[in-house]
């Protein structure tokens, strides 16, 4: 069984913590953009694998607000996630390879939002070369964790480093993350060769 984007929505918006997040002001919904099917196979993963009642039941994305300036970068980014048992590793735990995944596509998601706000022409492609993961407690099966990026002043943007936070419940920290990107030039980014 497949779910859609206002399944999603409507899914997080019965439980009252995460309609608080919904309805907060300071953040604009976004699609999950690796959530939807793309022809080419790209997302595949989130889009197909990792859509069903039964892995990632259901997923809604939000970001800070920006500075009415209109400069700067987005730099906070929130993803909600309801996880089925089918992510499992141990019995009722998240497979902690799932959680790593997790971050990397909220990661994704942040950079692609700014890109898409900026509305510049896409040069480069963005991979991780870096992903490390401290568990301070399991994700458990059927809870509803929510990665975060936690603000930091940037007078630069984004920085090549971007930490994150897994919260369940809203108020327990569960685990956290530093991930290093590397950009590589669009003429370099066919991922589809064998090289």
């Amino acid at each position: 069984m497949t779910v859609d984007r206002d399944t999603d929505r409507a899914y997080f918006e019965s439980i009252p913590w995460c309609l608080e997040l919904l309805q907060d002001p300071g953040f604009i919904p976004t699609p999950t953009f690796s959530r939807q099917y793309k022809e080419s196979t790209e997302d595949a993963l989130f889009a197909e694998t990792l859509k069903t009642s039964d892995t990632i039941r259901a997923c809604s994305s939000l970001y800070k607000r920006p500075d009415p300036s209109g400069i700067g970068q987005i730099s906070e980014l929130i993803m909600l996630v309801s996880l089925g048992y089918r992510v499992n590793g141990y019995p009722n735990l998240c497979h902690g390879g799932i959680v790593g995944t997790l971050v990397d596509e909220a990661m994704g998601m942040l950079l692609t939002v700014n890109k898409n706000l900026t509305s510049s022409p896409i040069r480069f492609a963005t991979v991780t070369a870096y992903l490390h993961v401290t568990y301070l407690k399991p994700v458990r099966m059927f809870s509803l964790p929510y990665i975060k990026r936690p603000y930091k002043d940037r007078s630069q943007g984004l920085d090549e480093v971007l930490d994150f936070r897994i919260w369940t419940s809203r108020f327990t920290n569960i685990s956290e993350c530093g991930l290093s990107l590397q950009t590589v030039p669009s003429h370099e980014s066919n991922f589809s060769r064998e090289d």
